[in-house]
């Protein structure tokens, strides 16, 4: 590609002008444009609101006003967006780098030369429509600490370089810190973001959509400027009054080190540079609060990584044993196709070699996913696809011939939460509860050597929670049904003496005239009284052991299934409701705890063969919200959202995170020496800084060039650039916004898009 146009424009105040334009497959020398007066127009637009927030990216143009006589029309009028590189230079400085596109170029046939209108774009919007997909770029080192490959400096450099291919060297500041990291830089620190690609495989958004979510929780703004591309943290530029601390990259792709830059943004009072007359101000009216929502990217809400097995790995992404007991061989993963729901694909085929024995293994997905089930994901269903294959038992005659037995419970599956110092358990119900103390459950039994005595017999280990009801009826001396109520209590748990020692005291007390007492070497409560006779009268003991094995595991049976048959499993709620009620963690803790963890674990036995796929956990389909609020101020509330942030659960594959099981430790970060929290209430909490009080914009004509990125004085009060059209005469018209911060604590409500009712000022 060789420059085939040229524009040179000396202007009044001497400075010299040049745009280059080239075309590609073009070798022949370069052909002078005639400029019209004032010809060049520098551009950037931040948007028509008045409000910073509204474009985090500020698209930067060039306008160019020729006559047609050197020019071929209709060459610009076909040519392909992105393929006509332009480059314009101030004095010998390079101002603009981008692409001709053909919109608005008229051919004129009027017999006499006629203005061509070109226009060059910094390819910004050209980012709309395209893909998104990493490239292996180099680690970036800053003050010592590299960062990961795919730190989200990494990404904002796909989008620029790899999808746009306008490549610049990058300045960038932003001093917000994460809690896992409080070193790092922000942008390439050693947080990650999208780390397995499956942010790109549920969403069909653009390279731009994904600039813009990564800026909004960084609080900076993109644009280009001087031959850099910026990437500025306006919070911080005025809270270092008008001063750009940060780095600065080269183009390069391979590692590099960052070099620390500091840059003085301010310009003189340009009150002294009013040109045309027409400088105006309006006031922006203040905000009272601001609700920012977390429009996370999941699957469909599934909790479960992979859980269709699309992603292949070894032999599935995200897929292994979780538990290997020793001896008897080895068990295997292997892709089973065609899938079992009979689309394209694989399914998940576990199988143990022909052995006979005892031992089961366990396959899960990798680690533990968080989960957020005090706030969000509240309810819940799970299910599976499920077709067995081999060593499962089954009728070898009569009407069930052929159907599996499942007498042994050859099939299990358990789902696990944990809490505050323990793990719960579903059961078959959709209950939760903990497994058995010491591998057995607490079990009774009744027996009856006399007519006045009645033994209840125990065994297993108690827990906390277990419930005995005791109930005799009696003839004879007195007449009449008699119960007692006992809860285990902590100190009965793993302790059967204590346990038993509780339950007699509690009988006797109730019970005075009975005699209650446990034989030696036994673990009965024997119940005497010889003035009657006693029976039972259906006594009940209520444990953990309903509806699920004692460790934690679920028994599945499904009727009339054979050998090869499918079956779709799913699981409801109490009471037959389709969601599932989540076990409340309370309020997750801090970033290092275990608690909110989520684990699904499919047991395979040897000599087992079976085949699952389809495996949801899918969640209510909620969404962080963080309304923050000033304290006793009346003003507007504005909404406003967050695409990328950081979240507590796993499955949202637009958080930060090293991996779906470590998103609950980049959940914090701290901004300008607050407290931590999530970037979703960060983001709301640093508009509410710049806008909680009225805020003036100015707009007019400055006898200056004025850059996207200075930081203005007009008349002693400070202004960042929204929008700035310079000509090629050195004149401005600028639109700026008030650069005052007013940091403040707010009101914070973090609730769930799903929850009802809305904070009030």
């Amino acid at each position: 590609m060789a420059v085939k146009y040229i524009l040179e424009v000396s202007s009044q105040k001497e400075q010299d002008w040049l745009v280059e334009i080239d075309f590609p497959d073009y070798d022949g020398e370069p052909i002078h444009l005639i400029g019209d007066r004032n010809p060049i127009i520098i551009a950037w637009d931040g948007g028509t609101n008045d409000n910073p927030f509204d474009n985090h990216i500020i698209q930067q143009s060039a306008t160019f006003k020729v006559y047609d006589d050197n020019v071929d029309v209709e060459e610009f009028q076909l040519i392909d967006d992105g393929s006509v590189k332009c480059r314009v230079y101030l004095d010998g400085q390079l101002k603009h780098q981008g692409f001709i596109i053909s919109d608005g170029i008229q051919a004129i046939d009027s017999g006499v030369p006629e203005i061509v209108t070109i226009k060059s774009i910094d390819g910004l919007e050209l980012l709309d429509g395209q893909k998104f997909s990493w490239n292996n770029y180099g680690d970036i080192t800053v003050n010592g600490q590299q960062s990961d490959g795919r730190c989200p400096m990494n990404a904002i450099r796909v989008c620029l370089y790899r999808v746009m291919d306008n490549i610049l060297p990058i300045r960038w500041s932003s001093s917000i810190k994460s809690e896992q990291y409080p070193t790092d830089d922000m942008l390439a620190g050693r947080n990650q973001i999208f780390t397995d690609d499956k942010m790109f495989r549920y969403s069909d958004n653009s390279p731009k959509w994904f600039l813009e979510n990564i800026l909004k929780t960084a609080h900076c703004w993109l644009y280009q400027r001087d031959g850099y591309w910026w990437i500025e943290n306006r919070l911080d530029v005025i809270r270092n009054g008008g001063i750009f601390n940060g780095y600065e990259i080269t183009t390069s792709t391979i590692n590099q080190v960052a070099t620390g830059i500091s840059i003085d943004m301010n310009t003189d009072d340009l009150a002294m540079d009013f040109v045309d007359g027409d400088q105006y101000w309006i006031v922006k009216k203040p905000l009272g609060g601001v609700n920012v929502v977390y429009e996370d990217t999941t699957n469909e809400n599934n909790v479960v990584p992979n859980g269709e097995f699309d992603i292949l790995g070894s032999p599935f992404a995200d897929w292994d044993f979780s538990y290997l007991p020793s001896g008897s061989g080895t068990p295997l993963l292997e892709r089973y196709s065609p899938a079992i729901d009979g689309r394209e694909g694989n399914s998940l085929y576990m199988k143990w070699a022909d052995v006979s024995g005892e031992s089961w293994a366990r396959v899960s997905f990798d680690g533990d996913i968080p989960l957020d089930a005090n706030i969000l994901f509240k309810n819940v269903v799970f299910g599976f696809d499920f077709m067995p294959l081999k060593n499962f038992p089954y009728y070898g005659s009569g009407e069930k011939k052929g159907q599996i037995n499942w007498d042994s419970h050859p099939f299990r599956v358990r789902v696990g939460y944990t809490m505050q110092g323990e793990t719960l358990y579903m059961n078959e119900f959709g209950w939760w509860h903990r497994a058995a103390v010491g591998g057995a459950w607490l079990t009774m039994t009744v027996g009856q050597p006399g007519a006045n005595r009645i033994n209840y017999m125990f065994g297993g280990n108690p827990m906390k929670g277990d419930v005995v009801v005791i109930s005799i009826k009696t003839t004879g001396g007195y007449t009449g049904t008699f119960t007692v109520n006992y809860t285990a209590s902590e100190a009965d748990e793993g302790n059967m003496t204590v346990f038993l020692s509780n339950l007699r005291n509690t009988i006797s007390s109730e019970y005075p005239g009975w005699t209650v007492a446990t034989p030696s070497g036994t673990t009965w409560v024997s119940i005497i009284d010889p003035s009657v006779d006693m029976s039972d009268n259906d006594s009940m003991l209520t444990s953990g052991g309903s509806g699920m094995n004692p460790d934690g595991s679920i028994n599945i049976s499904v009727d009339s299934m054979k050998i090869g048959d499918v079956a779709r499993i799913s699981f409801t709620g109490k009471g037959g409701s389709n969601m599932i009620k989540m076990p409340d963690p309370g309020l997750l803790p801090n970033v290092s705890s275990v608690v909110g963890k989520l684990k699904i674990e499919f047991y395979v036995k040897e000599g087992q063969g079976y085949v699952i796929d389809n495996v949801y956990f899918k969640t209510d389909d909620n969404h962080d919200k963080y309304e923050l609020r000033g304290y006793g101020v009346k003003s507007g509330v504005e909404d406003t959202t967050v695409g990328i942030s950081s979240g507590f659960s796993g499955h949202l594959w637009s958080s930060y995170g090293n991996g779906y099981q470590y998103t609950n430790l980049a959940m914090l970060w701290n901004a300008y020496g607050g407290y931590p929290a999530s970037l979703t209430e960060l983001y709301g909490s640093a508009i509410l800084d710049w806008r909680n009080r009225p805020s003036k914009i100015f707009e007019g004509s400055i006898d200056k060039i004025v850059q996207c990125g200075d930081f203005l004085d007009i008349k002693g009060i400070k202004y960042v650039v929204l929008n700035s059209s310079t000509v090629s005469e050195g004149v401005s018209r600028i639109t700026a916004f008030e650069a005052s911060l007013n940091p403040n604590f707010y009101l914070v409500t973090h609730k769930g898009t799903m929850d009802k009712g809305e904070t009030e000022n």
